[in-house]
């Protein structure tokens, strides 16, 4: 069943974010099709493709890592590289409808790049000592991460 999944919700979120304004506007294809694109902005098709470019990430992550089982650095660079694109798209597309949930997700993007460079700490190229002392600089990252979106959830 995940299988079955994972293979048509890409196609279904490419057909959706071809579909022209009056379409996404139709009853009865909101009434099918709505779920894909129901907090992102209608407006722009930039936005509705939010969904489709999230799968993407996540397929590029497991891909970088197995490409690059070898290459440690090779795949932190790719990870951070993934999640600059998916900052600057984030950015300019602007895709959920309200500007706070914008902001948020601008800052959970920030967030998970800070946490992300760290990685570099805690390859073969830096002493045990070193990642022990910076273990305790991710941990505080990561609890005020998770401090100010419960925050924002509550």
């Amino acid at each position: 069943m995940l299988t079955i999944t994972l293979a048509v919700m890409p196609l279904a979120i490419v057909f959706v974010i071809n579909q022209t304004q009056e379409t996404l506007d139709d009853p009865d294809f909101v009434q099918r099709w709505e779920m894909i694109y129901k907090s992102y902005k209608r407006d722009n098709q930039l936005a509705i493709a939010f969904d489709f470019l999230f799968c993407l990430r996540r397929v590029a992550f497991v891909y970088s890592i197995f490409a690059f089982q070898d290459y440690s650095a090779f795949q932190i660079i790719s990870l951070l590289m993934i999640n600059l694109l998916m900052t600057i798209y984030s950015g300019k597309a602007q895709p959920f409808r309200t500007r706070s949930k914008n902001r948020m997700h601008l800052f959970n993007e920030y967030q998970l790049s800070v946490i992300c460079y760290f990685m570099v700490v805690f390859t073969d190229f830096v002493n045990v000592t070193g990642q022990y002392e910076k273990g305790f600089i991710v941990i505080g990252l990561v609890s005020m991460f998770l401090f100010i979106n419960m925050s924002v959830v509550l």
